[in-house]
């Protein structure tokens, strides 16, 4: 299962999506989710450099941040870019962090989902939708992965 969530600067889950199957695209499933309609102007998304969803965040007149690389054959990084990837691979950790978290602490996430919890309970949201968003919550009780400054 592939599940995209959103981790504000402080290191809270603020938002995740449904679940979906393993062989799923990142632009699928945010194109898929609530996730884009809770972006606003302004707000920033950081995401890793295969996620092709420029032109939906942008709509929303949201930035995409994104790691930069060299371009072919170029020899060095473009100086504008240097600052860039100085400051935002920092930010990048601590969404690894909390994603390794929740991988880490939650022994239900790392291993075989039953077939039975793919099944909708209560509401609209399977069960191993359910399972994740309790998952979540528990592990915004804890001390923030985030260190403070």
């Amino acid at each position: 299962m592939k599940f995209e969530i959103g981790v504000s600067p402080q290191g809270a889950i603020i938002l995740f999506s449904k679940g979906h199957g393993g062989r799923s695209s990142d632009k699928f499933i945010t194109e898929n989710s609530d996730i884009l309609e809770k972006l606003r102007p302004g707000d920033v998304v950081l995401a890793d450099r295969g996620f092709l969803v420029h032109d939906a965040v942008r709509l929303i007149q949201a930035e995409i941040h994104m790691p930069v690389f060299k371009g072919k054959g170029a020899q060095q990084m473009d100086p504008r870019n240097v600052e860039e990837i100085r400051r935002v691979p920092h930010l990048r950790i601590h969404v690894e962090r909390v994603i390794g978290y929740l991988r880490g602490h939650f022994k239900i996430l790392s291993g075989t989902v039953p077939i039975e919890f793919f099944q909708c309970a209560r509401g609209d949201r399977p069960i191993v939708d359910q399972i994740v968003r309790v998952c979540c919550a528990i592990t915004n009780l804890y001390p923030s992965v985030v260190p403070e400054m």
